[in-house]
């Protein structure tokens, strides 16, 4: 591989991509069968000192936002432990939970900042709530405050969103311990 050779994994095309990005995209989106030849090229490109803040220029997607997007819990982890910046936004101002929960993986869901709002105001949970993604909502809510799981319920009822009302309704509970 040309990385063994002294390719410089930091590279980046006309859109701001480098290798690695290119790397994870492909294995969040590729069969199972294949997932683990991806995974060995992510495990290569680390080894070599990649610029893990290197930004697309569109999106402003670093390389941690395709992997929370692809739902990898363990290329999340991996480059976090590496000091990728867990409170980095993209061009709207969505934060890592934002990706998860637009792209429903509820696996990747940590300890961020919940509140974070992007530039149309919505935090994770809202978003959620307005996508329909009920297993994120269950993790999330959980450790809202009652004011946001109630602001939340209201959103789930305006927009007729009867799963994630149901979802909720759980959550409520769970914070205050009853039980059946």
């Amino acid at each position: 591989m040309l990385v063994e050779h002294g390719a410089n994994v930091n590279h980046r095309d006309a859109m701001g991509r480098t290798a690695l990005h290119y790397a994870i995209h492909a294995e969040g989106e590729a069969k199972q069968e294949r997932k683990k030849d991806f995974q060995k090229l992510i495990a290569l490109i680390l080894k070599n000192s990649p610029n893990l803040e290197a930004a697309e220029n569109k999106f402003r997607w670093t390389p941690i936002f395709q992997a929370v997007r692809g739902g990898n819990v363990a290329i999340v982890s991996q480059l976090a432990n590496m000091n990728a910046n867990l409170d980095s936004t993209d061009y709207k101002g969505n934060s890592l939970l934002h990706v998860a929960m637009d792209y429903n993986k509820p696996k990747v869901l940590e300890d961020w900042n919940f509140q974070h709002k992007n530039n149309d105001g919505d935090t994770p949970l809202r978003l959620g709530v307005m996508k329909g993604h009920t297993e994120c909502i269950k993790i999330l809510a959980i450790f809202e405050d009652l004011t946001t799981q109630k602001k939340a319920l209201l959103l789930a009822v305006k927009t007729d969103q009867t799963q994630v009302l149901l979802s909720l309704c759980v959550c409520v509970c769970v914070y205050y311990n009853w039980s059946h």
